[in-house]
């Protein structure tokens, strides 16, 4: 079971030896991971689009242009 989850994954399962790694289990992990990647991917498109807004308001508003 720890050879097919790979070397990351024998702390874990060292720290929780009573919570077996099933199949749903593992699924629903990676599916945790790929929402917290798409949010993280979101949330940087939002930050730098309104750092963008805010620096060209900026350098409007020094040179007024």
């Amino acid at each position: 079971m720890i050879d097919s989850l790979g070397k990351g994954w024998e702390n874990i399962i060292k720290i929780f030896p009573r919570l077996e790694m099933t199949p749903h289990l593992k699924s629903l992990w990676i599916i945790l991971f790929f929402i917290s990647r798409l949010l993280i991917q979101v949330w940087g498109r939002i930050s730098n689009y309104l750092l963008n807004y805010l620096g060209i308001t900026i350098i409007k508003s020094k040179f007024d242009i």
